[in-house]
This record gives C-alpha cells, sequence and structure tokens, in this order.
C-alpha cells in the first residue's frame, strides 16, 4: 500500500460518526460563528439584500432565522448602511402597540449602534459633529435615556427637549432620519424575526397587531430610509396571500429550499468538521452522510432530504437521530449500519 494510500485510510477511519455529532446543531440560533460556513443561500437572498421592504414567511424549521441571520451579517458589510435585528419583543406591549412603540424601540437600538460606529471612525465622527443638528441629537437621546457624550446640553434645553416631545411620531422619524444621515449612512435596514418564540405574539392577530403599524407607514418610513424586513411565521401565510393589510410595494415571498440546497446544507455540516487529529484542518475525506455508513446503502442523503420534507431544522434532527442512535446502539462500529438508518428514518415518518 502507498503512503498516500495509507493516509487516506488513516484519515477515513479517524472520521467516526460520534465525531460529527455536536455538529448538527437544530437551532440557528445556536450556531455562533459556525453558521456562515454551514449556510446555503436560497434563491432569494440578494433580493432580500436590496433597500425595499419585505415580507419573508414559511413554517418554524424553514429557515428563515439562519436566512435572517446570515442577511444580517452581509448587510453589517455595508459601510452605507445600519442594521437592526428584533429578535426579543420584550420593548413591545402586548396590549397597546402603536407606531410610537416601533419608533422608541428603534431609537434604542439605532443609536446605540450609531455611537458605536462613530467610535469606530473618525472620519465618520468628524462629518457628524460637521453635519448634524446638535439640539435634535441631544433631544432624541436625552428624550430616550439614551447616554451620549458627544454634544453637550444646548441653551434653553428644556424648551428644545418639550418640543421634541411634542412632535409627532413621524416628525421624530424625520429626525432621526437627519441623525443617521449625517453620520454618513444611507439606510436603516431593521430585520424582524423570532415571533413563533414570543409567548405574546403567536396568534395571527396578535402578529398582525404587532406590525400593523410600520405596515400602515410602509411608504413615509422606506423613503425615510427605514427598511423593514419581517421574517414571519406559516400562521400569517394566508392573510399574506391575501394582501390583508400588506402595502403595494412590499415584496412577499415563502421561504423554500429545493432538495440540491438541502443536500449541500448536509455535505456543509460534514465537510467543515475540523479534524480532531489534526487541528486547523478539516475532515475533508466526508464529503457527504452516506460516507459516514455501511458501503452500498444506495443514496443515504437523497433518503434523509426527502423524509426531511423541504425543511432544513428536520434534516439536521434526522442526521442528529441517526447519529445518537448508532453511538448509543453501535458504538464500537466506524460506520453506520443500514438498520440503524432504517429505524430512524420510519420512526420520523411515523411521527408525522
Amino acid at each position: 500500500m502507498s503512503t498516500f494510500d495509507e493516509l487516506y485510510k488513516t484519515e477515513i477511519l479517524q472520521a467516526h460518526p460520534r465525531d460529527f455529532l455536536a455538529y448538527f446543531t437544530v437551532n440557528a440560533n445556536a450556531e455562533g460563528s459556525r453558521l456562515s460556513t454551514f449556510f446555503v443561500i436560497p434563491g432569494i437572498f440578494y433580493t432580500l439584500s436590496q433597500s425595499t421592504g419585505h415580507i419573508v414567511y414559511g413554517t418554524d424549521g424553514y429557515g428563515k432565522t439562519a436566512v435572517c441571520l446570515m442577511l444580517k451579517e452581509f448587510l453589517d458589510k455595508n459601510k452605507d448602511c445600519l442594521v437592526i435585528h428584533f429578535d426579543h419583543f420584550w420593548c413591545f406591549s402586548q396590549n397597546g402597540v402603536t407606531l410610537d412603540t416601533w419608533l422608541g424601540c428603534i431609537q434604542q437600538k439605532l443609536l446605540d449602534i450609531l455611537q458605536q460606529e462613530l467610535a469606530k471612525s473618525k472620519r465618520r465622527m468628524q462629518k457628524f459633529c460637521a453635519s448634524v443638528k446638535k439640539q435634535d441629537f441631544w433631544a432624541v437621546c436625552q428624550y430616550s435615556r439614551i447616554h451620549q457624550n458627544i454634544v453637550i446640553e444646548p441653551a434653553n434645553a428644556e424648551g428644545i427637549l418639550e418640543h421634541y416631545r411634542t412632535s409627532s411620531t413621524m416628525d421624530k422619524f424625520v429626525i432621526l432620519h437627519h441623525i443617521v444621515r449625517a453620520s454618513d449612512f444611507k439606510n436603516i435596514y431593521i430585520l424582524v424575526d423570532g415571533l413563533e418564540d414570543n409567548a405574546h405574539f403567536r396568534t395571527t392577530k396578535d402578529i398582525l397587531d404587532l406590525i400593523k403599524h410600520p405596515l400602515d407607514h410602509f411608504g413615509p418610513l422606506q423613503n425615510l430610509g427605514f427598511t423593514f424586513k419581517f421574517f414571519l411565521p406559516s400562521v400569517l401565510e394566508q392573510p399574506i396571500q391575501l394582501g390583508i393589510g400588506i402595502p403595494g410595494g412590499l415584496t412577499t415571498r415563502k421561504l423554500q429550499w429545493e432538495p440540491e440546497q438541502l443536500r449541500k446544507m448536509l455535505a456543509n455540516r460534514l465537510q467543515n468538521r475540523p479534524n480532531p487529529a489534526r487541528p486547523n484542518t478539516r475532515l475533508g475525506t466526508v464529503q457527504c452522510f452516506a460516507d459516514l455508513c455501511v458501503p452500498d446503502l444506495g443514496d443515504v442523503d437523497g433518503a434523509l432530504v426527502q423524509t426531511a420534507n423541504g425543511s432544513p431544522r428536520r434534516l439536521m434532527q434526522l442526521a442528529c437521530a441517526i447519529l445518537e442512535h448508532h453511538c448509543q446502539h453501535d458504538w464500537s462500529a466506524d460506520r453506520i449500519s443500514a438498520a440503524t438508518i432504517k429505524a430512524v428514518l420510519e420512526a420520523m415518518r411515523s411521527d408525522d
């Protein structure tokens, strides 16, 4: 046997199914920095990155959060925009969400991000100090109880604060827009996700009540550079398809995956698993799930994808369940048996 063949065999033997068990997380929020190495770009991704409003909807487990997180990462690299991500809704009251509620939550997050960006860029800070209406910035921060050390308290502070306090909500959005533009940013992307996991906003009515006000003011807010991207659960599919409460100019898309995309997601998990025997390298000899199985089982990956029925989360649950079953019942074997795969797939199908 040649040296190359010996090395290849050694690497294959190192790739035991148990080495991959921790790499089949089923929640995108738990992926952390690994998500970008596993992610497969859906067809709608670059359309979503444009400065126009979107609603993406789909069943829980179909990858909305993963797309949202990767969209945020992609947009964060754009020096012309600021990105606000709402995935917790503690600042929204279940009873009485208004446009002013949205303004308050957006201001809190936006001004915090803005000050971080100003602190990182001397050029941007200089432009901001030369261009911003200082009394407006002071009033917004004071009204929102946001600490800032950029602008000193102006003369007639009480009168300025009272004028801001009594301004209309849309006028406050205009002021916030001017502050952002003074910082040399052109757009504000507002990503709304995670409503399935929120106890107060789960029903169709609750969610529609929550998003009603930004949708009702979609056009004016869009003109001010506030671009909303809603990632909504499938309970809203019917009202979305019927156009109930959906303004013109807001694109709606159902998130779906092609079988080949799901195959690629599965392969990415396996191909990007670090090699425990050689740090900073990958177990590159494992290209697909079938490589972890005994030979001649046919299209194992295709069977997993078919059983997943379009859901990335279900696909990862399947792979994880197979790995767990193997480790519990056939630990000594370095390849997954046909019996293990059959047992898990049948159990998953019977749960449907």
